[in-house]
């Protein structure tokens, strides 16, 4: 009897550890192949639909003729977007995304039992020691690259007013060097 609980117990240890992430791992996965499915099969409402505009400087590269299906998602402000199609526009890629709420669910679900099951509670304070050393402040901030340039919108205002139709001409410019380029010896 003492070692059918001590097992007992030691599966529960090792369920409370990780196991919990492994079940939640496989729900949202089985969540994905589902949303995707219903994605391919065109079974979602186009009102819901989100335009995300991002600059791409990517050279020669053509302006799309409509919009392609493409996989993919994105987190914005704690919500996570699945891409259903791109287009390529004016130097421009915007993609049309739909809210997943089902994921959304179970991530704030896993993140609730594991604040719970390992006592942690939020009374919305920040206790966490702000006291970094120079070298890992210096580290941390040389390499992000933050790309602000992007607007949501949703995607019946584009239809409305059909920029997504309308080329553009690209601007050129002459830009001089700075200094003469080396040379070669």
């Amino acid at each position: 009897m003492k070692k059918l609980s001590a097992i007992l117990l030691i599966i529960l240890f090792l369920f409370n550890l990780f196991g919990y992430r492994v079940l939640f791992y496989y729900a949202q996965q089985q969540s994905d192949i589902t949303l995707e499915h219903n994605l391919d099969q065109n079974n979602y409402n186009e009102n819901e639909l989100i335009a995300l505009t991002i600059p791409l400087s990517m050279p020669y590269q053509h302006n799309s003729d409509g919009f392609e299906r493409f996989d993919g998602e994105i987190t914005l402000n704690g919500k996570i977007y699945k891409y259903v199609k791109r287009k390529y526009c004016d130097g421009k890629i915007t993609f049309l995304c739909l809210p997943d709420y089902n994921k959304m669910h179970l991530e704030a679900a896993k993140n609730n039992y594991g604040t719970n099951i390992n006592g942690i509670q939020n009374n919305g304070t920040n206790n966490h020691d702000n006291s970094k050393s120079a070298i890992g402040k210096n580290l941390s901030t040389d390499y992000e690259q933050n790309v602000s340039d992007y607007a949501i919108v949703h995607y019946k205002s584009i239809n409305k007013y059909s920029l997504l139709d309308k080329a553009f001409p690209l601007t050129t410019a002459i830009v001089n060097s700075p200094e003469q380029p080396p040379e070669l010896t």
